[in-house]
């Protein structure tokens, strides 16, 4: 079967009223998960560090537009939790306001989903003095397209996502 979402039907004898011949069930959703046969073209961090920002050496590089960036894993494989949880940090231009929102949508790509909303909050990233943001989010595993929208900057990028063990 390929990956997606489908609806399972079947038959079952003695599950029917006597005399009727033919009835169909159907269970909630079935999905399958899978490696999709064309698989996830994930985006390769730019390096292109935000204003007063430092490189990282635990496996994450800045992928950034000028005005937003997010940390990304330099491979494109994003390990969550054994929940399928990930924070991700955001941060922007030194210019922006401490106090401006930042909006984070995030899609499963194969099979496509509708765009989930990312629980976003503000913080302070050590070292950097613009304001900086953590995105919570919740993963199945599988290729997904996340973007960030503060003010009119709007950027994104697409993760392979695994479950970790921890």
């Amino acid at each position: 079967m390929e990956r997606g979402t489908y609806v399972l039907a079947y038959w079952c004898r003695g599950c029917l009223p006597h005399g009727k011949a033919v009835g169909v069930q159907f269970s909630p959703g079935l999905r399958i998960n899978g490696p999709s046969g064309d698989g996830c073209h994930t985006t390769t961090p730019n390096g292109h560090l935000p204003p007063g920002g430092r490189g990282l050496a635990d496996g994450r590089s800045y992928h950034g537009n000028g005005m937003l960036w997010a940390l990304l894993p330099s491979n494109g494989l994003l390990v969550t939790n054994a929940l399928g949880g990930h924070k991700m940090i955001w941060v922007a231009d030194p210019n922006v306001s401490a106090n401006t929102r930042l909006t984070v949508r995030y899609r499963l790509l194969d099979p496509a989903s509708p765009p989930l909303g990312a629980s976003t909050g503000g913080g302070t990233l050590t070292g950097y003095d613009g304001p900086s943001w953590a995105s919570r989010m919740s993963f199945e595993p599988g290729c997904w397209q996340v973007t960030g929208r503060v003010l009119d900057a709007t950027l994104s990028f697409v993760v392979q996502v695994v479950r970790g063990s921890g």
